[in-house]
């Protein structure tokens, strides 16, 4: 049975590489809770094409996804209208890759089971 440590980095491995429903699902709540609990200010001095002077259509996305997290919508789409098509190509994703893992967990469970 693998020990706490290489189940930890296991996830980790998964998380950045993005190839597993558990992996994306991971990295999808750590990454909505930092973008949810920091202030709009600091993410807005992330975008490196802003840094380089280079109009790029993803200028301000991370801040309109706070603003989404935040339930601004209005705020959301002043800032970055594609957040709205990133949403909605997003969610599908997001459902199936949830569906995926409570079926996993599901036949888990069920597997220790006898009758």
């Amino acid at each position: 049975m693998p020990t706490g440590k290489s189940r930890t980095m296991s996830l980790a491995i998964e998380c950045l590489g993005l190839q597993t429903a558990r992996g994306r699902l991971t990295f999808f709540m750590i990454a909505s809770l930092f973008i949810y609990l920091l202030p709009i200010d600091v993410l807005s001095h992330l975008s490196l094409w802003q840094k380089l002077d280079i109009d790029a259509p993803s200028i301000g996305l991370t801040r309109a996804y706070h603003h989404v997290l935040h339930g601004n919508f209005e705020g959301a789409w002043d800032q970055n209208r594609l957040i709205f098509v990133v949403v909605a190509l997003g969610l599908p994703i997001i459902a199936k890759d949830v569906y995926n893992v409570v079926k996993q967990l599901m036949l888990r469970s069920n597997h220790g089971r006898t009758e």
